[in-house]
Protein backbone atom coordinates (compact mmCIF):
# COMPACT_ATOMS: atom_id res chain seq x y z
CA UNK A 1 0.00 0.00 0.00
CA UNK A 2 1.31 3.64 -0.53
CA UNK A 3 1.68 5.99 1.93
CA UNK A 4 1.70 9.67 1.03
CA UNK A 5 1.05 12.74 3.66
CA UNK A 6 0.04 15.79 2.37
CA UNK A 7 0.03 19.18 4.25
CA UNK A 8 -1.69 22.41 3.44
CA UNK A 9 -1.10 25.63 4.91
CA UNK A 10 -4.30 27.58 6.49
CA UNK A 11 -4.59 29.17 3.00
CA UNK A 12 -4.89 26.05 1.27
CA UNK A 13 -1.30 25.77 -0.18
CA UNK A 14 0.43 22.22 -0.15
CA UNK A 15 3.35 22.62 2.25
CA UNK A 16 4.43 19.07 2.18
CA UNK A 17 4.17 15.90 0.18
CA UNK A 18 6.46 12.93 2.11
CA UNK A 19 5.69 8.94 1.56
CA UNK A 20 6.79 7.11 -1.02
CA UNK A 21 9.69 7.95 -1.98
CA UNK A 22 8.75 11.60 -2.20
CA UNK A 23 10.04 14.25 0.29
CA UNK A 24 8.91 17.90 -1.01
CA UNK A 25 8.68 21.18 1.14
CA UNK A 26 6.88 24.39 -0.36
CA UNK A 27 7.10 28.07 0.68
CA UNK A 28 4.75 30.62 -0.03
CA UNK A 29 4.59 34.98 0.24
CA UNK A 30 1.77 36.49 1.75
CA UNK A 31 -0.80 36.67 -1.40
CA UNK A 32 0.17 33.03 -2.13
CA UNK A 33 2.27 32.74 -4.40
CA UNK A 34 4.81 29.83 -4.36
CA UNK A 35 8.61 31.25 -3.19
CA UNK A 36 10.38 28.11 -3.22
CA UNK A 37 10.27 24.17 -3.57
CA UNK A 38 12.58 21.70 -1.90
CA UNK A 39 12.75 18.61 -3.48
CA UNK A 40 15.38 15.77 -0.93
CA UNK A 41 17.53 18.75 -0.17
CA UNK A 42 17.74 20.97 -3.03
CA UNK A 43 16.09 23.90 -3.09
CA UNK A 44 14.10 26.12 -6.92
CA UNK A 45 13.19 29.52 -5.70
CA UNK A 46 11.18 31.40 -7.86
CA UNK A 47 10.95 35.23 -9.00
CA UNK A 48 7.11 36.06 -9.46
CA UNK A 49 5.85 39.26 -11.28
CA UNK A 50 3.83 41.05 -8.75
CA UNK A 51 2.43 43.75 -10.79
CA UNK A 52 0.19 41.57 -12.63
CA UNK A 53 -3.38 40.85 -11.65
CA UNK A 54 -2.38 36.94 -11.12
CA UNK A 55 1.27 36.84 -10.43
CA UNK A 56 3.17 35.23 -13.17
CA UNK A 57 6.59 33.39 -12.44
CA UNK A 58 9.35 35.42 -14.28
CA UNK A 59 12.15 33.23 -13.61
CA UNK A 60 13.61 30.04 -11.56
CA UNK A 61 16.98 29.28 -9.95
CA UNK A 62 19.20 27.09 -7.42
CA UNK A 63 22.25 27.56 -5.52
CA UNK A 64 23.92 27.29 -9.41
CA UNK A 65 22.27 30.00 -10.57
CA UNK A 66 19.38 30.43 -13.29
CA UNK A 67 17.52 27.30 -14.07
CA UNK A 68 14.88 28.66 -16.60
CA UNK A 69 13.79 32.43 -17.67
CA UNK A 70 9.84 32.78 -18.91
CA UNK A 71 8.75 35.45 -21.44
CA UNK A 72 5.28 36.41 -21.67
CA UNK A 73 2.51 37.99 -23.98
CA UNK A 74 -1.03 37.62 -23.38
CA UNK A 75 0.02 34.15 -21.58
CA UNK A 76 2.93 32.63 -20.76
CA UNK A 77 4.94 32.06 -24.05
CA UNK A 78 8.15 30.27 -23.88
CA UNK A 79 10.81 29.11 -21.02
CA UNK A 80 14.62 29.72 -21.88
CA UNK A 81 17.18 27.88 -19.89
CA UNK A 82 17.12 24.29 -18.84
CA UNK A 83 13.37 23.84 -20.10
CA UNK A 84 13.63 25.64 -23.46
CA UNK A 85 10.02 24.94 -24.63
CA UNK A 86 7.54 27.45 -26.56
CA UNK A 87 4.12 26.96 -25.26
CA UNK A 88 0.83 25.64 -26.90
CA UNK A 89 -2.61 26.42 -25.20
CA UNK A 90 -6.41 25.56 -25.67
CA UNK A 91 -9.26 27.34 -25.42
CA UNK A 92 -9.22 26.83 -21.73
CA UNK A 93 -5.87 28.18 -21.34
CA UNK A 94 -3.72 24.77 -20.80
CA UNK A 95 -0.96 23.87 -22.38
CA UNK A 96 -1.72 21.25 -24.50
CA UNK A 97 1.69 21.29 -26.63
CA UNK A 98 5.21 22.14 -26.25
CA UNK A 99 7.67 22.69 -28.90
CA UNK A 100 11.79 21.99 -27.85
CA UNK A 101 14.84 23.93 -28.97
CA UNK A 102 15.17 21.18 -31.71
CA UNK A 103 11.41 22.03 -33.14
CA UNK A 104 9.92 18.51 -31.93
CA UNK A 105 6.28 19.28 -30.48
CA UNK A 106 5.01 17.00 -27.73
CA UNK A 107 1.21 17.14 -27.19
CA UNK A 108 -0.77 16.77 -24.09
CA UNK A 109 -4.26 15.75 -23.05
CA UNK A 110 -6.48 16.50 -19.73
CA UNK A 111 -9.88 15.60 -18.66
CA UNK A 112 -12.25 17.94 -17.33
CA UNK A 113 -10.83 17.64 -13.97
CA UNK A 114 -6.98 18.34 -14.94
CA UNK A 115 -6.02 14.94 -14.69
CA UNK A 116 -3.14 13.48 -17.73
CA UNK A 117 -5.23 11.36 -20.20
CA UNK A 118 -3.42 8.50 -19.77
CA UNK A 119 -1.47 7.64 -23.06
CA UNK A 120 -0.46 11.65 -22.48
CA UNK A 121 3.42 12.49 -21.59
CA UNK A 122 3.53 14.70 -18.20
CA UNK A 123 4.58 18.16 -18.88
CA UNK A 124 7.77 19.58 -18.09
CA UNK A 125 6.65 22.36 -15.97
CA UNK A 126 3.27 23.74 -16.65
CA UNK A 127 0.02 22.10 -17.82
CA UNK A 128 -3.56 22.27 -16.64
CA UNK A 129 -5.10 25.78 -16.91
CA UNK A 130 -0.98 26.66 -17.41
CA UNK A 131 -0.02 25.99 -13.90
CA UNK A 132 2.80 24.76 -12.41
CA UNK A 133 2.78 20.65 -13.32
CA UNK A 134 3.46 18.75 -9.61
CA UNK A 135 2.73 14.82 -10.77
CA UNK A 136 4.37 13.32 -8.67
CA UNK A 137 1.55 11.36 -6.72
Amino acid sequence: MIHIVKIANQEGNLTFIKGNGIDKEYSYNGAGSRLSETTDGETIYYVNDLNQRFEQVLQTYNDEGIIDTYTYGLQRIESRGETNETYLYDGRGSVVGAVNANGIMTSYAYTAYGELMPDSPTPKVFGYNAEATDYIC
